[in-house]
């Protein structure tokens, strides 16, 4: 009944949200498997539909995992690596452990990774990157995962809400 009642919800609130979707973040975890369930979906929603994205880890622990992702997503195997992270965690390694973060990187890791590795220009963007985040946490205080802020206005929680999307523009 709960799931019925929030998926009429979402409808209402997309049927209600008239103007295209240009933004989405996403507010998820490592940890979380309907943040994994989605992850493909809303990669070829977002790329399909050519939509400013940013993903946010909602947990206090992955700050060094994120940093590493936002490189890997600046050197062009961001959605490899977030897809390899999510399998081993799903395969018992530890999330935001640092054998796991090594193991992650040492398949998606290309000369461009590398080189930004040791830029101070990336250091200083995602470092940007990082406070932009810490503000959506202070202004959103999100606490469960998925959670999508659509176009900056509109805050939906659960993987329906990728699921609606992907519906409305089939």
């Amino acid at each position: 009944m709960k799931k019925l009642i929030f998926i009429g919800i979402i409808s209402i609130s997309f049927n209600c949200f008239a103007e295209r979707i240009t933004d989405i973040v996403e507010f998820f975890s490592f940890k979380c498997s309907h943040c994994a369930a989605v992850n493909e979906k809303l990669n070829q929603y977002v790329s399909n539909n050519h939509i400013r994205f940013l993903d946010v880890n909602i947990d206090a622990n992955s700050i060094n995992t994120m940093i590493m992702y936002y490189i890997a997503i600046d050197s062009g195997v961001g959605d490899r690596f977030k897809e390899i992270y999510f399998k081993a965690v799903s395969k018992g390694m530890a999330a935001y452990s640092d054998d796991t973060l090594a193991y992650v990187v040492g398949l998606v890791q290309n000369d461009n990774m590398k080189r930004l590795m040791r830029s101070k220009t990336e250091r200083q963007k995602i470092k940007d990157k990082l406070n932009y985040v810490q503000s959506l946490f202070n202004k959103y205080k999100v606490q469960e995962t998925p959670t999508f802020l659509i176009n900056h206005t509109t805050l939906l929680a659960g993987e329906d809400v990728i699921n609606q999307l992907t519906e409305t523009t089939e």
